[in-house]
């Protein structure tokens, strides 16, 4: 299933662009929100690989994903999935041979499409696709919603009672402007610092014994959730789901089997 979406939203992305605007959506409404998507996508391709060693299958998955992140332009999108491919290459997941066939498959494209460096300068100069990148990051700290005054982290400190008891969500008329545009802030506004503790401490019971990659994704999710609301999207949700769904398949003979039969099987051993 996780294929068959990347593919639509490939499909989506090269063949129906948005008329109205350069930075591509696939069949979202923003382009914040496909990148979004990218970043949760990649990491369920690496939770849904449990126990197994990445494939070829995989790495053509995530390279799909990285061109979809360049196409929808969002700065935090491009930043938090480098973290999370970086992640993805020390995992265990990813085995030695795997890393060795990617550096030596860079290295050999390299080899027979550049004979030397301005070979490599005129090709890149001439894809559009990493020239807007680049025009896109060189503008990251220069626009006036790059700031944490415009995402609206400056309502914590002008209505800190909030901080305490929780505000509420909606009715952002109270506050004389839109609603906060970051998860984190959110959590913590609406729900009091003790409700943000609440589901840190939910966060907690998904990813307790589970293996350090899982929980280190955690990171490039919520770094995106500092400029992005980032909880409230259903997809982030099953990326929490199918985390935990790592339980079942660590002891998979165990667990289907039923009560009174693994404390048999137990005492057979």
């Amino acid at each position: 299933m996780v294929v068959a979406i990347i593919i639509v939203q490939l499909v989506f992305v090269l063949f129906f662009p948005d008329a109205d605007d350069y930075r591509a959506s696939g069949t979202f409404n923003r382009s914040n929100q496909l990148a979004y998507w990218g970043v949760l996508s990649a990491a369920i391709i690496v939770v849904l690989k449990r126990h197994e060693p990445m494939k070829g299958l995989d790495l053509v998955l995530l390279a799909i994903l990285g061109y979809i992140e360049m196409k929808a332009l969002s700065k935090a999108g491009m930043i938090v999935f480098v973290v999370l491919i970086a992640i993805t290459l020390f995992s265990p997941s990813m085995t030695k041979r795997m890393r060795w066939i990617a550096i030596l498959c860079f290295a050999l494209i390299f080899m027979v499409k550049f004979h030397n460096p301005q070979q490599l300068f005129t090709f890149v100069e001439k894809i559009d696709t990493l020239e807007a990148v680049s025009d896109r990051l060189g503008t990251l700290g220069k626009q006036a919603d790059d700031t944490a005054e415009a995402r609206g982290y400056g309502r914590l400190l002008e209505y800190p009672q909030f901080v305490l008891v929780g505000a509420g969500e909606g009715a952002h008329w109270r506050f004389g402007r839109q609603e906060l545009h970051s998860g984190i802030a959110t959590l913590i506004f609406s729900y009091s610092i003790f409700g943000f503790a609440f589901f840190l401490m939910f966060l907690g019971s998904i990813f307790y014994r589970l293996p350090w990659h899982y929980t280190a994704m955690l990171i490039p999710i919520f770094l995106y959730g500092l400029s992005h609301q980032n909880v409230r999207f259903s997809y982030f949700w099953v990326f929490l789901a199918l985390a935990y769904s790592w339980h079942f398949f660590k002891n998979e003979n165990q667990q289907l089997l039923p009560p009174q039969n693994r404390l048999h099987g137990r005492q057979q051993r």
